[in-house]
């Protein structure tokens, strides 16, 4: 995923699925959407989702395993593919308020009941997905 290659056709719908915040650091997640936009045919749709750094906007986990994504960084993502031409579609950044919203998983996780994680006991992060359509 750091060096899609070129060979690899054009196509009508590419997805990763919380790929992007294991390929080392931010910025190679972020380069990985951009370049992967390459695979589309113009009309063509890319669905990803990573992991979102939820409380707040300037420190986050970032390491060769697991980098959280800020809503800063999502941003500055949406304002790269659109200056490849591209369209991003609108990103909704609501957490919910309901109860298993509020709840947020502690190491040894529960795998069967949680939207949100702590990670290094003091980064809470969720899943964020968005869409982007090939012009």
């Amino acid at each position: 995923m750091n060096a899609i290659p070129d060979d690899l056709g054009r196509h009508d719908f590419i997805w990763s699925s919380c790929a992007l915040e294991h390929l080392g650091s931010l910025q190679h997640g972020i380069d990985f959407v951009l370049d992967a936009n390459k695979c589309l045919k113009a009309g063509g749709v890319a669905v990803h989702t990573t992991e979102l750094n939820i409380k707040g906007d300037e420190e986050t986990f970032e390491s060769q395993g697991l980098s959280l994504y800020r809503r800063k960084d999502i941003l500055r993502l949406k304002s790269l593919v659109e200056r490849q031409g591209n369209v991003f579609l609108p990103i909704n950044f609501n957490m919910g308020d309901g109860e298993l919203d509020k709840y947020v998983d502690l190491p040894p996780y529960n795998r069967n009941k949680h939207l949100k994680l702590m990670v290094e006991e003091k980064y809470v992060t969720t899943s964020i997905g968005f869409v982007i359509l090939k012009r």
